[in-house]
């Protein structure tokens, strides 16, 4: 099941996960089982519909990565989960929707919807890693594999804060945590050592009055003034980054 797990790693992600004597491949492979087990005994199908999707975000070369984005479940819908948070290879989801829409205010842009790539690979070849806090659940129920993955996600956030020490760059991540589940985590990256930015999470607007706004730009004024390149969120666009 590992070798399924890691079929779209980029090599340094493998490494990444192979350090440290393997305990992360430990904890992924009990969280894993756990979800088999719930699946054969509650008879469900769960999302992301193959194994190789789950860890899909690590297809990224983690050395290089400058911006860790914390979500929540995957999208709970048949066939529209894709591993990474927020993807949306076909109709744009409400909370991508959402982001877009953030966009477009922080940059004063219009109609940005029509012309993005909801792929958002090109926020991934710049080094944005874009993680669920709960790698897989039930279709049609976010949050029903949440205590499935709760070790290995809180291991896996403090590695991904110990990069700073490991790679030859020593550069500092911006995490931006959406939503309660993902500021969960937070205990687990050494704020001495990263930026951390709290919002609620894009899809709680579609459930109450927790406005969703924006971290585009307070993400690159940290990587700016931390000697970074900053990203550019929206590259089909000709719009002077900040």
């Amino acid at each position: 099941m590992i070798d399924k797990l890691f079929k779209n790693l980029h090599p340094n992600s493998k490494a990444f996960f192979n350090s440290n004597n393997g305990y992360l491949i430990e904890l992924l492979d009990s969280s894993v089982k756990q979800v088999i087990e719930h699946r054969k005994r509650e008879n469900t199908k769960i999302v992301p519909g193959q194994p190789e999707q789950i860890l899909n975000c690590f297809s990224v070369d983690i050395e290089k990565i400058k911006v860790v984005i914390i979500g929540q479940d995957p999208y709970p819908q048949p066939g529209v989960a894709t591993g990474d948070a927020f993807v949306c290879l076909g109709k744009h989801q409400p909370s991508l929707q959402i982001l877009i829409r953030e966009l477009e205010k922080e940059y004063g842009l219009n109609d940005l919807a029509l012309s993005f790539d909801g792929s958002l690979q090109s926020w991934k070849d710049q080094g944005v890693l874009l993680l669920n806090s709960s790698l897989s659940c039930d279709e049609f129920k976010p949050g029903s594999h949440t205590n499935y993955w709760k070790s290995f996600m809180e291991s896996l956030v403090k590695e991904l804060s110990d990069l700073k020490l490991s790679r030859e760059s020593m550069d500092s991540i911006v995490f931006v945590l959406l939503g309660k589940q993902a500021q969960s985590f937070k205990p687990y990256i050494n704020a001495d050592w990263h930026y951390i930015i709290e919002r609620f999470h894009p899809a709680a607007e579609t459930y109450g009055a927790n406005k969703f706004i924006g971290f585009f730009k307070e993400t690159n004024y940290y990587l700016c003034q931390h000697q970074q390149s900053m990203i550019n969120w929206f590259p089909a666009q000709i719009v002077e980054i900040s």
